[in-house]
């Protein structure tokens, strides 16, 4: 009945939609506006909403789709640009809400209907006009109300009853609707539209919204920066961004030539606390006043957003970071695909109206807040914080809005362009820099250093200790300081200030260190040319075990480069949950100091436990003997008998997962607790682990393992030429057999059991040769009755023949063969792995060059390590994947779009395949020519002065 109900509703609103947009109303809408006011309301809400309530976001765009295909998206184009003076301000903000729907995540076939009806309709042109005038309308109120407020030498009640009128909230709506229309019209980096706000080709007159947008930015900062204000300034931010991303080369440059720079300076510039006046009881009076007068008035327009009266108080500081970080979004959108160049204007200007040193205070109040706000343990909340409504805003949860830690990642994006700008800046953040890289690029111990640090037995417990004694020294620095700050006395100022400079200093580098090892980058190709790609390092990546990384290196395909990035992305959501789930038990361990003593030191129990198995099986070896006892049933702690048995739903229950690592080391717990309290003999299970430890035991058994078909089928041949012997012996050599092949079946059992033993038991042979006086001949015929010692009676030619043929092909041949199939498995393993060590140490995974090229660059000094282990490092390429899929679509940058669609279709292109930044020698080629450019002028000149001598020594001879 439900189904029935729901088709009847589909076909309703389907039949609706065809009446309203396919029968062409919106004329009638034209002609009839003043009459069918209410109306049109109600039919824009109705179509809002037939949007808005599907509940997935497919549904919503083919909704949007359909909506457009049907006429919606002309019929609110056709209506601004041909009735613009008839259109009130409320029912204009109805049209840009429904077109704000259509336009939601940036819907490319909605804004292709915008761009076509731009392009080939001629009063287009009318709809930029109008939006020019609402923004240029917002700023002469607002410089107009700043004019009036300086005028006065305080705030009163009246005054600001004058200032805040209904009719500013309506404005102020109507202006956010057009922003928000332009930022949806360029929403997924759509370029037609980004240049066409910009420039109107096809217009008469230009109108271009960048430079109108910047204007109400900066009219907003410096005239209206105020609470009231905040996020009309966030959506100018937001809309900015938008014509950048992609990037628009153009918009770009138009951006960078605007007052923006200006504004940014102002906002990171640290200043003095001002002196707040106190409004409050103003503020409360007013609001209660106008909140009922206002109330009807603001639900007449349907706004999805209540309309609340803020105060003229200055910007708190919650709100001052998240403007400071919709700049820096925007800064480094001007500096997608730019060229870090002596040549690029736009870094300069960054350079010169953001100095390093403005972010050096900055970073380090970030880092303050966010030691303060999440005890300095980076987790997934304090990125996911950013994003959470401020209306939750509450005194408890204050500091984490006021931290936003993406602020100080975006700063070290900055700080990186810089000094790939110039790397010999006078800063701080140069050599801060310099040690980090060194940090990461660092490889080589000295023995002692490798000895105490490394992977073996003692760095691990020294590793242990170290990490107790880091515990107990932060605690007695907590418990010192609080000691300081319960029973500090009054210290000379000059003191105080040198004290908290040495303190800033710690905090500056704590901070770059901590930023700066969860940033990473990555080379990306696009329209073939390289690409940087900055992006945050999420908790979870860096948790991916060290076992995994060896295991994708073991089984990768190296065939190609294309066959080891095919197959690092066929891996990458795997080792994206392994991450994900390593990092659930890291926080569980954290949480669990007793669970994490074991959980935190699995390489160092590891180490501990073989080194006791070792010893434990020794002393087995050397103290069991028969003298004394049941072997078997001896020796053991405690009589286990128990006549339960698991039934078979109970067992099946145990062995739910399949896993081979999880089955072993259960098996060594279990057989662990059954050598403790049953027997010792279990013990010898453990002795396994040496498999695990080294890999080339590992490979000793692959040997085996792997040729098993060819084994297989060689000893099936043996089989059938042991059947094919002992067919021969028990129809000749019965009786030679002294009664062991009376019977075929005795006879096959009794030659295919004594075949190998005579011949490699030594200590059979040695008991012939020495204490017997007989020889090993090999094979079954060592155990058969013996020839005569004069070789004459008892000679027969077929004994000969048997016997030497049983010992060559199979005691000889057939071992050999096998050992060959073994040792050529071996060989080829061992190939392979040393093959495997040269693309690892001598090539990039990523792009395949070879080590000596990059060593061979003088100008690159950390040469191939730097390369492989920070701009190809193939495992942030896992990470960034990781990135991309938390972060949302909509607030992806031109180049993240780019790449996310490139997974989707499975494409690699946009791996640097063959492709390096430091081998790129188009700059290389340029310089050439510039030479080559130069010399040919000189010529020229010299050319040109011998002329001129030539010229004045004739001259003087007709003188």
């Amino acid at each position: 009945m439900q189904f029935m109900i729901y088709l009847i509703k589909q076909k309703i609103q389907k039949q609706f939609l065809y009446f309203i947009l396919k029968q062409k109303i919106y004329i009638y809408i034209y002609i009839y506006i003043y009459i069918y006011i209410y109306t049109i309301k109600i039919l824009l809400q109705v179509l809002q909403n037939i949007v808005q309530e599907r509940i997935t976001q497919k549904e919503k765009i083919q909704m949007q789709i359909l909506l457009d295909s049907l006429g919606a998206t002309r019929m609110i184009l056709f209506v601004i640009s041909e009735n613009h003076k008839n259109l009130d301000t409320e029912i204009l903000i109805y049209f840009l809400r429904f077109a704000n729907t259509l336009l939601e995540g940036g819907n490319q076939q909605v804004q292709k209907t915008l761009y076509e009806f731009y392009t080939t309709h001629q009063k287009s042109e009318i709809i930029f006009q109008k939006f020019n005038q609402i923004i240029r309308k917002q700023i002469q109120s607002i410089e107009q109300q700043a004019k009036e407020k300086n005028k006065l030498s305080q705030l009163t009640i009246n005054s600001i009853q004058n200032n805040i009128t209904m009719n500013n909230y309506i404005d102020i709506q109507l202006l956010e609707y057009v922003l928000n229309y332009l930022q949806l019209s360029c929403e997924g980096h759509y370029l037609n539209l980004q240049n066409y706000a910009r420039q109107q080709t096809n217009s008469r007159n230009n109108y271009d919204m960048i430079n109108a947008v910047a204007e109400l930015l900066k009219t907003y900062y410096y005239e209206a920066r105020n609470q009231q204000m905040y996020e009309s300034i966030i959506k100018c931010l937001d809309t900015l961004n938008e014509f950048v991303q992609g990037p628009c080369t153009q918009n770009q440059i138009a951006v960078s030539e605007s007052k923006f720079f200006e504004i940014a300076n102002d906002i990171f510039t640290p200043k003095k606390q001002k002196i707040e006046i106190n409004i409050n009881q103003t503020n409360t009076l007013f609001t209660q006043q106008s909140t009922q007068k206002t109330k009807d008035k603001s639900n007449s327009y349907g706004g999805n957003k209540n309309i609340k009266l803020k105060s003229y108080f200055e910007l708190e500081k919650w709100m001052i970071n998240r403007i400071q970080n919709k700049c820096l979004t925007l800064i480094l959108s001007l500096l997608e695909m730019q060229d870090i160049n002596e040549n690029n204007t736009i870094i300069k200007k960054i350079m010169r109206y953001l100095p390093l040193s403005l972010f050096e205070p900055q970073l380090i109040e970030i880092y303050k807040l966010y030691q303060f706000a999440y005890k300095d343990v980076y987790s997934m909340e304090c990125l996911e914080y950013f994003f959470k409504d401020p209306k939750q805003i509450n005194q408890e949860n204050l500091k984490k809005y006021e931290c936003v830690v993406q602020n100080g990642f975006s700063i070290i994006y900055l700080i990186t362009y810089y000094l790939q700008y110039d790397d010999k800046l006078e800063s701080p953040f140069v050599q801060l820099y310099k040690q980090h890289k060194n940090k990461i690029l660092k490889t080589d111990q000295n023995t002692f250093e490798g000895f105490l640090f490394g992977e073996n037995i003692f760095g691990q417990i020294a590793s242990f200790s170290m990490n107790f004694l880091k515990t107990g020294l932060n605690a007695f620095q907590q418990i010192q300081s609080f000691a300081f700050d319960r029973f500090k006395v009054e210290e000379d100022e000059s003191v105080k200030q040198l004290r908290e400079e040495e303190e800033n200093k710690k905090i500056l580098k704590k901070s770059f260190f901590f930023f700066s090892e969860n940033t990473a980058h990555i080379e990306v190709v696009r329209n073939n040319q390289l690409e940087q790609v900055f992006f945050i390092l999420l908790p979870f990546t860096h948790c991916l075990p060290k076992e995994k990384k060896i295991e994708f290196h073991e089984n990768v395909d190296r065939q190609s480069v294309k066959t080891k990035v095919s197959y690092l992305m066929k891996q990458c959501q795997q080792l994206i949950e392994i991450s994900k789930h390593e990092h659930r038990l890291k926080i569980l361990f954290s949480q669990q100091k007793l669970i994490a003593l074991f959980a935190n030191y699995v390489n160092l129990w590891k180490q501990l436990t073989f080194t006791l198995t070792l010893v434990l099986n020794i002393f087995i070896l050397i103290s069991f003997n028969s003298d004394f006892g049941d072997r078997i049933n001896n020796y053991r702690l405690i009589s286990l008998y128990s006549e339960t048995r698991l039934t078979q739903q109970q067992t099946s229950n145990i062995f739910d997962t399949l896993e081979i690592e999880v089955i072993y080391y259960i098996a060594y717990g279990t057989l662990a607790v059954l050598g403790t309290l049953i027997h010792p003999f279990f013990f010898t299970f453990h002795l396994t682990e040496i498999l695990i430890r080294y890999p080339t035991l590992k490979n000793v058994v692959k040997s085996v393992y792997i040729p098993r078909v060819q084994i297989y089928l060689t000893f099936v041949l043996f089989i059938i030429m042991i059947y094919t012997f002992t067919i021969v012996a028990f129809v000749f050599f019965y009786e030679d057999f002294k009664g062991n092949c009376n019977d075929l079946l005795i006879c096959f059992i009794y030659s295919f059991d004594w075949t190998f033993k005579v011949n490699y038991y030594i200590y059979l042979i040695i008991y012939l040769f020495i204490f017997e006086k007989k020889k090993a001949n090999g094979g079954v015929g060592g155990l058969l009755t013996q020839l005569s010692e004069d070789n004459t009676v008892n000679f027969k030619i077929g004994r000969l023949l048997f016997d030497n043929l049983y010992n060559i092909l199979l005691v000889i041949i057939m071992v050999e063969i096998v050992a060959g199939i073994i040792v050529e498995a071996f060989e080829d393993l061992r190939e392979n792995e040393q093959k495997k060590n040269r693309d690892i140490s001598d090539k990039c995974f990523i792009c395949d060059n070879l080590k000596t090229d990059f060593n061979r660059k003088q100008e690159n000094k950390g040469g191939f390590l730097e390369h492989v282990r920070i701009n190809h490092y193939m495992w942030n390429y896992v990470k960034f994947v990781a990135y991309i899929q938390w972060k949302e679509p909509t607030e992806y940058t031109g180049i993240e779009s780019y790449v996310f669609e490139k997974i989707e279709n499975n494409d690699l292109t946009w791996f640097p395949l063959n492709k390096a930044r430091e081998l790129d020698d188009s700059k290389y080629d340029i310089d050439e020519e510039q030479i080559k450019y130069i010399n040919r002028i000189n010529q020229d000149i010299l050319y040109s002065i011998d002329e001129l001598r030539l010229t004045d020594k004739n001259i003087n001879k007709l003188i």
